[in-house]
C-alpha cells in the first residue's frame, strides 16, 4: 500500500513485542507511517528454528513486501 507519509520500521527489543512501540507510534503516527512487526517467537509470531540475525532480518523483508511496501524504511 502506497502512503504520501514516510514508512518508520521499528523493531523490538530482546525480549520484549511491538507493543514497546506503542507511545511512539501514536506519536508518531501523524508525521510517519510507523510500522512495528513481532520478530519470530515474540508478540503474536511463532518461534523459528536456529535463529539468526539474518533470518529476523528476512522476516522483516518479507513483512514489508505483503504490505506492498517498495519505498525506502
Amino acid at each position: 500500500m502506497k502512503s504520501s507519509k514516510p514508512v518508520l520500521v521499528l523493531i523490538h527489543a530482546f525480549p520484549l513485542s511491538s507493543g514497546m512501540w506503542d507511545l511512539q507510534k501514536k506519536a508518531l503516527g501523524r508525521k510517519v507511517r510507523v510500522l512495528t512487526p513481532d520478530l519470530p517467537g515474540f508478540g503474536r509470531e511463532k518461534p523459528l528454528k536456529n535463529v539468526t540475525i539474518a533470518r529476523m532480518a528476512l522476516h522483516v523483508s518479507d513483512y514489508l513486501d505483503k504490505l506492498r511496501i517498495k519505498e525506502p524504511v
